[in-house]
């Protein structure tokens, strides 16, 4: 087991309760990530990187260096604010329609309620928040 994957948070799994328009509420599940200190300074670091060296790369283009070079300058500072910003991570889920059933993978994004997507299957808009307790 390599260090990366030793510091990494456990996962947690939340309840979810998933409407759509003119449907019935039916219940999903998602998998919750808590980052600490150093996992959301290092997901933070890696955007900023990668906007410099895009500046770096845009310094030999002729007119376009003079948008591009403090653009990706710009805005590494501010992705490095939103992602350091971002302190639980949504790692994945099962979410179902509730007008099909159809069960709709969730990848990998922050976590801000309520959070929304359209079913693969019929394309009906689905929203979804945590469970009340």
């Amino acid at each position: 087991m390599t260090s990366q994957q030793q510091s990494q948070a456990p996962l947690r799994q939340l309840k979810v309760l998933v409407t759509a328009r003119d449907s019935e509420p039916v219940h999903g599940n998602v998998s919750l990530q808590d980052l600490s200190t150093g996992e959301r300074r290092r997901r933070a670091l890696k955007g900023l990187v990668i906007c410099w060296i895009l500046a770096l790369i845009s310094v030999p283009i002729m007119f376009f260096h003079f948008v591009l070079v403090p653009g990706f300058l710009i805005a590494g500072i501010v992705l490095y604010r939103i992602k350091f910003a971002e302190s639980r991570l949504l790692t994945g889920g099962e979410i179902p329609c509730p007008g099909c059933q159809h069960p709709n993978q969730l990848g990998p994004q922050p976590e801000q309620w309520p959070m929304g997507l359209h079913c693969a299957s019929c394309n009906l808009g689905i929203s979804f928040e945590p469970e009340a307790a």
